[in-house]
């Protein structure tokens, strides 16, 4: 019986790579983040009758396919905690932190007020049991998130990685990263905490000394002693990530955190930046997996049972997502002396939620934070706003946007010569603009 249930999660899981493989194609040619068509995936075989996904998912294959999930997740969380970057370059410090601010409070703030409207429905109100400040501020920062490697790969997409806007952008994520998860935490950790507060602080402080003061330098010196590609194999690296989970786990703390952690004290190379061999290591393992978590997410969705009120409540979160997180950040960047074509562009940058929200909201409905209608709705938040970040960036360096962006700021007049062209430092290089 045993093998049965193996050999069918197997099969699923073969199936799960392959309809990943042939999806990715069709995401680069619509210019969308591969994790896009990856959750529509999934979230078609959610909205499938279940005979049909019962047939391909047996019931007795879903423990088995939620494992590998976690752990695929386990992989890429430790990639984001192990690429953050809290430095910045010096002349662009002001506008890194601006950005930081007024993608995040704006955004939480809104998600304040939303969570206490929810609280006062029947529909959508917290589960029974939940404290209602630990579903407040998980409400608040699901609203306050953006995906750093989502956002990464869109920037290399575009060519815009060493741009102003591309720089401030990745900085202040990394910035918001690091307090969403902080707070992301609290929030599940008081849901259902069954030890003391003060127990659990201690074991954390304990843990993250260890992790910094035993396991960082150990770390070290396993790189140094891998010769000059100072590349950890992955036997070190993937139980170093696994164990670390099961260690916060153990604590009270969601494994997400003990994952994070895990690669933001994973040592780096001589110039301060992340080894691009173990990142090349661990994303190959977690690409593998993490499809894998994109269908147990879909298999979760009911968005074939949302009614009347709860795609109102679909397009007033995502009204709600987008002015908090793009207006908050372009407002921010304006603040700070970028252009206004500038500050636009970091602000749909910073309105990129992708797979980082969906493990935010994923953890949330596994600490019994929501329930199966406030979840869907934020996974399809989620997918629109990250959807919406390749178009609008395609918009925002248009010829057409170009010039309306020159006649504005008196670079070039609309009555200027037909065959007169100038060239405009656009994202991308230089964008030569004809006044014809």
């Amino acid at each position: 019986m045993t093998e049965h249930i193996a050999v069918t999660a197997g099969l699923a899981i073969g199936a799960i790579i392959a309809l990943s493989a042939a999806l990715t194609p069709l995401c680069r040619m619509l210019r969308q983040p591969v994790v896009v068509g990856q959750l529509v995936a999934g979230a078609g075989l959610g909205m499938l009758p279940r005979s049909i996904t019962g047939a391909v998912f047996p019931a007795a294959s879903l423990p088995f396919l939620n494992v590998i999930s976690q752990i695929g997740l386990a992989l890429f969380l430790f990639r984001v905690g192990y690429e953050i970057d809290l430095r910045s370059r010096r002349d662009y410090r002001r506008g890194i932190f601006a950005v930081a601010v007024g993608g995040f409070v704006p955004s939480m703030l809104l998600g304040v007020g939303l969570a206490a409207l929810l609280g006062g429905t029947s529909r959508w109100a917290p589960l029974p049991g939940v404290p209602r400040g630990s579903f407040v501020l998980f409400i608040a920062v699901a609203m306050s998130i953006t995906a750093v490697p989502v956002l990464a790969c869109i920037l290399a997409e575009h060519d815009i990685v060493t741009t102003r806007p591309g720089i401030v952008a990745m900085s202040s994520a990394g910035m918001l990263d690091v307090a969403g998860w902080l707070l992301l935490t609290v929030a599940i950790s008081a849901a259902g905490m069954k030890v003391s507060p003060a127990s659990v602080a201690i074991g954390l402080l304990g843990y993250v000394a260890g992790m910094l003061f035993v396991a960082r330098p150990a770390l070290r010196r396993l790189m140094l002693a891998a010769g000059p590609a100072r590349i950890l194999p992955e036997t070190a690296v993937i139980p170093f990530v696994l164990v670390s989970a099961w260690c916060t786990a153990r604590l009270g703390l969601h494994p997400f955190s003990g994952a994070l952690l895990a690669g933001m004290v994973m040592p780096r190379n001589a110039n301060g930046g992340p080894d691009a061999g173990l990142v090349t290591t661990v994303e190959k393992t977690s690409s593998i997996l993490l499809p894998v978590f994109f269908v147990v997410t879909g298999m979760a969705l009911r968005a074939g049972a949302l009614r009347g009120p709860d795609l109102g409540l679909l397009a007033v979160v995502c009204v709600l997502a987008t002015a908090g997180k793009l207006g908050g950040s372009t407002l921010a960047a304006r603040a700070s002396r970028m252009a206004w074509r500038d500050s636009l562009t970091v602000g749909v940058l910073m309105n990129t939620r992708g797979l980082t929200e969906l493990i935010a909201i994923n953890a949330g409905r596994q600490a019994g934070l929501i329930g199966t209608s406030l979840y869907t709705i934020l996974v399809l938040m989620a997918l629109v706003t990250t959807a919406l970040t390749g178009p609008l960036l395609a918009l925002l360096r248009t010829q057409k946007f170009n010039i309306m962006y020159l006649e504005r700021h008196e670079i070039l007049t609309p009555w200027a010569e037909k065959s007169k062209s100038l060239q405009f430092p656009a994202h991308h290089g230089t964008l030569k603009v004809n006044a014809s």
